[in-house]
């Protein structure tokens, strides 16, 4: 009976011993498993930022790409409506002069300038007039202006005069001086909205 109580407390102990190690062993599986588990979740934790990070970069990309192509295209309608805005008051101002030029106040205009030259250059110079004014000036050549010399030139379109004498050359015209004024206008009123 001994033998059977030492037997069975033998086998007792071995079964103590053996579940021991099957809980040690079962134990050290689960952890093995939660330490793999944890390093794929890493793993696809990061996987998925990287991919994330990309898409995002990508959505910023055609974002930024869209709002450049938004704003050139707002600029450039800007700049269009200014430039029209440009050409409607400086056409305006060449109807303007049209019609002054068909005024007894621009042969008062012509006369002026032509004082104005004479204190400058002398009495004996060129005048150069767009050819619907020659006739006009002639009478002033005759009557105040003897010694200016009048010649048509293409390049006034709407009125005045260039004048000339040697290497000085005075441009009274209505051409320069609306030319002035555009650019006057281009530089002091360009868009500033950005």
């Amino acid at each position: 009976m001994d033998d059977n109580l030492s037997k069975s407390r033998f086998l007792n102990s071995i079964d103590k011993y053996a579940r021991k190690k099957c809980l040690k062993l079962a134990e050290e599986i689960r952890q093995i498993e939660k330490e793999r588990l944890l390093k794929e979740e890493v793993k696809i934790v990061e996987q998925a930022r990287t991919l994330m990070m990309s898409e995002l970069a990508d959505v910023k990309k055609k974002i930024t790409i869209k709002i450049y192509k938004e704003r050139t295209n707002a600029l450039q309608k800007v700049y269009q409506r200014r430039l029209d805005m440009e050409n409607e008051v400086f056409d305006a101002c060449k109807l303007r002069l049209k019609k002054f030029t068909q005024s007894d106040k621009y042969f008062d205009k012509l006369k002026k300038s032509l004082n104005h030259a004479s204190k400058i250059l002398g009495d004996s110079f060129n005048a150069l007039v767009r050819k619907e004014d020659i006739k006009r000036v002639k009478e002033l050549q005759e009557s105040l202006f003897p010694s200016v010399s009048f010649f048509e030139d293409d390049s006034i379109k709407l009125g005045g005069f260039i004048f000339k004498k040697g290497n000085i050359v005075l441009d009274d015209s209505f051409d320069y001086s609306l030319k002035r004024q555009r650019k006057f206008f281009s530089e002091k009123f360009s868009c500033k909205l950005v």
